[in-house]
């Protein structure tokens, strides 16, 4: 993974709200131990069996029915336990162990995250640059519930999981001061234990952006994607291509093309003309249209994405998105 970029605080603080405002669903007790220690999930557990709990220890018992999905539940009431716990204990351990394994056997794990700097989203190796794992590691005045270990024995990247207590905001700090990326899980249900053993996983707050930085202001720049798609003349009705411009963070304005845009349209069929306005102040503008290549007549910008873009998408037409560049939203760069 790429180093990160500075607002931890900032980017999670923002974030966990709109998560944990979710929360509210029942949290059953789906992992337990059996005899000998091992992590085992409530839909292959054995209703002889002898489980224990993840949190307090206490002996369980199997439990499933019709209407309700497999769980355990303790023997014994256990006032001092909660399956909040227990569920932040398994996915930790089961997450490890995995990462573990991986590390082992030379697999990468592979990631996706939503972006909270650029609006986009990212695909990466959680272990690109680690070589070992290890947990609640002591990092100075915290104790991460995983820490990926570099090959110089530095901490590459940190993972929180969140179920009903999130990081302290001078833990974020301390990542921020170090330079150290931040992952977190946020767990709303015991059935996101299933998260740890996806495929492709997708974190809900990865402090890292691929983007390049705005030379203005620094911000990390959205992706800016060319759209190209087949439509047809509202004059004519002819067949043409039609070109236009969306970035991750909703930028849709067809004047924003620059040449080599126009270039790239172009090669894709495209026909982009510079139309010139002169506003009742006298002053004098130009925007970039679509055209049409039998008759001349051009597309405006609300016509375009109102009556060409918008359909498109929800017609489910074919669209080409090609790499636009960046953009800045903040300072228009």
């Amino acid at each position: 993974m790429l180093s990160r970029t500075d607002g931890s605080g900032r980017i999670y603080s923002e974030q966990l709200p709109e998560v944990t405002a979710q929360m509210g669903k029942e949290i059953l007790y789906s992992l337990a131990n059996n005899e000998s220690g091992q992590l085992i999930k409530a839909e292959a557990a054995q209703r002889s069996g002898i489980y224990f709990c993840l949190s307090c220890n206490g002996e369980m018992i199997s439990r499933r029915g019709a209407r309700v999905r497999p769980h355990f539940a303790h023997k014994n009431i256990s006032p001092n336990c909660s399956p909040e716990t227990a569920l932040h204990y398994g996915f930790k351990k089961f997450l490890h162990e995995r990462i573990s394994k991986s590390l082992g056997s030379g697999e990468q794990i592979a990631i996706h995250w939503k972006c909270g700097y650029c609006s986009g989203s990212h695909d990466g190796n959680l272990l690109k640059r680690a070589v070992n794992v290890e947990e609640e590691y002591g990092l100075g005045l915290c104790r991460p519930d995983i820490a990926l270990i570099g090959k110089e024995g530095n901490v590459v990247a940190v993972i929180e999981v969140v179920v009903s207590h999130s990081p302290e905001e001078s833990t974020l700090e301390y990542y921020k001061a170090k330079s150290i990326p931040f992952i977190s899980f946020i767990l709303i249900s015991d059935e996101d234990l299933a998260r740890a053993d996806a495929d492709i996983m997708s974190p809900d707050v990865v402090d890292v952006c691929y983007n390049p930085e705005c030379p203005e202001c620094d911000r990390n720049m959205p992706r800016l994607n060319l759209l190209v798609f087949d439509g047809t003349c509202s004059k004519c009705f002819s067949p043409m291509k039609i070109a236009a411009l969306r970035g991750d963070a909703g930028y849709e304005d067809i004047s924003a093309f620059t040449d080599s845009h126009i270039a790239l349209a172009v090669k894709h069929g495209a026909s982009i003309e510079t139309i010139y306005k002169t506003a009742r102040s006298g002053y004098r503008y130009s925007f970039k249209v679509n055209t049409c290549k039998i008759c001349n007549a051009f597309i405006g910008r609300d016509e375009l994405w109102v009556d060409y873009v918008r359909v498109a998408y929800q017609d489910g037409y074919p669209i080409t998105e090609l790499d636009g560049g960046y953009y800045c939203p903040v300072c228009g760069q």
